[in-house]
């Protein structure tokens, strides 16, 4: 299983924004990235955060039989799974 950790953030809010992922396969680290977005709400900041993951996971194609996202954003894991409106 493909396991991608995303975050992202700004200080303040709205301020400079940075997003991060790793993404990792039985434990082990197989990719880190993070990019600074400019100015950007903590909002943006964890959604572009979620997408990078999300389109690492799809240059995997089908190495992996499945992906898991794994985020601290309500509002991105509320989106995602249907339980808010985007």
């Amino acid at each position: 299983m493909l396991i991608l950790n995303a975050d992202g953030g700004c200080n303040p809010n709205p301020g400079p924004a940075t997003f991060g992922v790793v993404a990792k396969v039985n434990g082990q680290v197989i990719c880190r990235m993070k990019k600074r977005i400019g100015h950007a709400t903590n909002n943006i900041a964890e959604w572009r955060g979620a997408l990078a993951a999300l389109d690492f996971a799809l240059v995997q194609g089908r190495r992996y039989p499945s992906v898991e996202l794994r985020m601290d954003s309500q509002l991105v894991v509320h989106q995602l799974t249907g339980r808010w409106r985007v």
